[in-house]
């Protein structure tokens, strides 16, 4: 965990914003649906987040996905995710498969409910 926070560098937040920003925004030029979604962590590591800096990632996607009517869906601390379902820090095979399922419902086979316009957001 201490690895990952030496490697944040709040400064990027704003740097990285434009860039999801500029990447929904051409991708919907193109007619593709854009979807962010955060990936599952492990209980051991989610409960070491610092509290502020995952409000601020969270208003930072939130206002990014509501600038470009972009759906988001959180899984951090998705409880149908089971310790096995992680090595380390990383998604385990069964996890992925696991994820890939849980998307398939809950972006996939429910986006025939969107409608054009609809701001979908799951924080």
């Amino acid at each position: 965990m201490e690895f990952h926070r030496s490697i944040m560098d709040k400064n990027y937040i704003r740097r990285n914003a434009s860039y999801l920003d500029n990447m929904a925004r051409l991708l919907k030029t193109r007619g593709i649906a854009v979807v962010f979604i955060t990936l599952p962590l492990p209980k051991e590591y989610s409960a070491y987040m610092d509290k502020k800096e995952y409000e601020r990632m969270q208003e930072t996607i939130n206002d990014v996905c509501v600038k470009d009517n972009v759906l988001y869906r959180n899984y951090i601390f998705d409880n149908r995710f089971k310790p096995e379902d992680f090595v380390d820090d990383h998604m385990s095979g069964i996890g992925a498969e696991k994820l890939s399922n849980i998307l398939n419902q809950d972006i996939i086979t429910s986006a025939a409910n969107i409608k054009e316009g609809d701001v979908v957001l799951d924080l």
